[in-house]
């Protein structure tokens, strides 16, 4: 199934409406998620990290992001590893939407959330039952505190 690209509209809205200042996105793939927000979000500085194993999709990321070299950093790097160029409660949010089979999500959780600030926003994409994995890593970390948005956005406040 094709994604029609509603949570990057979600997203981005969120983002500008909390006037975010740093962030993380787990899962650049071809950069769209992270162009969008850097267009749109002019005080941003993020970080991108994808392994990019996918042909052609480093290509389209350093593309499409290479504008905004001076507030942007594109890692390509398993998000695990990642995780020690970023300070704990360093970050406003980061947005997950890297591997979504559980043990995947699961590392992600437990690795990134201490990433972000007191009071700031943790969460990601896909969480549907196409997702099995998402949604289930997610709802064993957080349980009744997910808040959901349209696009299959999950969310916490940490």
């Amino acid at each position: 199934m094709a994604s029609t690209g509603l949570h990057r509209t979600v997203f981005v809205q969120m983002a500008q409406d909390a006037g975010w200042t740093r962030g993380v996105e787990l899962g650049t793939g071809e950069g769209r998620l992270a162009a969008m927000l850097l267009a749109r979000c002019p005080a941003l500085n993020l970080m991108t990290v994808d392994a990019f194993r996918r042909p052609g999709y480093w290509e389209m990321a350093h593309s499409l992001l290479v504008p905004y070299a001076d507030r942007c950093q594109l890692v390509k790097s398993l998000t695990h590893d990642a995780a020690a160029l970023v300070a704990d409660g360093s970050l406003d949010f980061v947005f997950i939407d890297a591997g979504h089979q559980y043990p995947a999500i699961h590392d992600d959780i437990v690795t990134w959330e201490r990433k972000v600030r007191p009071a700031g926003w943790f969460g990601g994409h896909d969480y549907s039952a196409g997702h099995p994995g998402v949604k289930r890593a997610v709802d064993e970390a957080f349980g009744r505190r997910v808040q959901t948005a349209p696009g299959n956005i999950w969310w916490v406040i940490v």
